[in-house]
């Protein structure tokens, strides 16, 4: 009787899951692989599988997390809050230092700030590190404009 009620209540998961929850490799390994394990039914193989959906499933769930703060400090510096922003950006950075769109718009703080030569070196580091985002030479292109240096404005308008 013990074992119907797990089998209802793994049947019960699959059906949510196909309802549209958010499927959980952690829960699931807990659920199916422990019990699975102890009486020999879950292959190394499965189990394999079972723990690279896992670290897919943090990788992304990191990846979402950068891409929440570079959409918080984006929306801070166009409110003006730019110490809040920095923040935002140093701790991301922290954790992906080659991240374009982060030096990029951490570059935009620091040109706000009138820090122009930090604000270059912050937009050169991401369109050497990205040559096809375009809100960086963009920003080069208008920061080599006040500097007065229109051959440089004119290249990094060209590659966009």
């Amino acid at each position: 009787m013990k074992r119907g009620n797990s089998t209802r209540k793994r049947l019960g998961h699959r059906e949510q899951t196909k309802a549209g929850v958010s499927f959980n490799p952690l829960c699931f390994l807990r659920v199916l692989s422990a019990p699975m394990l102890n009486r020999g039914l879950l292959s190394l193989q499965a189990v394999l599988a079972l723990l690279f959906m896992l670290a897919a499933h943090t990788a992304q769930a990191q990846e979402n997390r950068a891409s929440g703060r570079l959409e918080r400090a984006a929306a801070l510096i166009s409110d003006n809050r730019t110490a809040e922003a920095e923040q935002q950006l140093n701790e991301l950075l922290k954790g992906k230092p080659d991240d374009a769109l982060a030096l990029n718009l951490l570059g935009t703080i620091r040109a706000k700030q009138g820090r122009m030569d930090e604000a270059e070196a912050l937009f050169s580091r991401a369109v050497r590190l990205d040559k096809e985002l375009i809100g960086a030479h963009m920003n080069l292109a208008y920061l080599y404009l006040l500097k007065g240096l229109p051959d440089k404005t004119a290249f990094e308008l060209k590659e966009v």
